[in-house]
């Protein structure tokens, strides 16, 4: 019997006219790049809405499409936490919305804006009172918000 190794592509998007799609679907690598892009001087907005986001990795915007890209935000969330980076989630504040998340960015090292930190802030306590973090991804959510609450030093262990 012989072991075949999977061989990852190492294309991600492709350029389809003026848009760039994925090819696999979602895939946190894709995903980090095209905010990544947002965060360059490549785009002009510098928050990736979640309609955005729907176009590049499954093609359209369809509410069906920003509903599967709502879901796998929290998970998102976590996963770049853990890699010490922070996901900014913009919530809508209409009622009608009932507060589904809008618009993400990758939070910024070179500046925060105020809107970023508010942003942020409101996004950790939310996450607080749901109880959707651990207390120690909580402490580096915090930190890297900027409300200097230190890591932890197992790290430096």
């Amino acid at each position: 019997m012989e072991l075949v190794k999977k061989r990852e592509s190492t294309v991600a998007l492709v350029e389809v006219g003026h848009r760039h799609l994925s090819v696999h679907g979602w895939r946190q690598r894709v995903v980090e790049e095209h905010l990544l892009e947002h965060t360059s001087a490549k785009l002009s907005e510098r928050w990736c809405s979640v309609g955005c986001m729907a176009r590049i990795i499954f093609g359209r915007s369809s509410e069906a499409n920003r509903q599967r890209v709502r879901q796998r935000l929290p998970r998102l969330f976590r996963i770049l936490l853990n890699a010490r980076r922070f996901l900014v989630i913009e919530y809508s504040q209409d009622r009608r919305d009932h507060g589904k998340a809008m618009a993400f960015k990758l939070l910024g090292a070179e500046g925060i804006e105020r809107e970023e930190l508010h942003a942020a802030r409101y996004q950790i306590d939310r996450m607080a009172r749901r109880r959707e973090l651990t207390g120690e991804l909580l402490t580096i959510a915090r930190h890297l918000a900027g409300d200097g609450v230190p890591e932890s030093s197992d790290a430096d262990d």
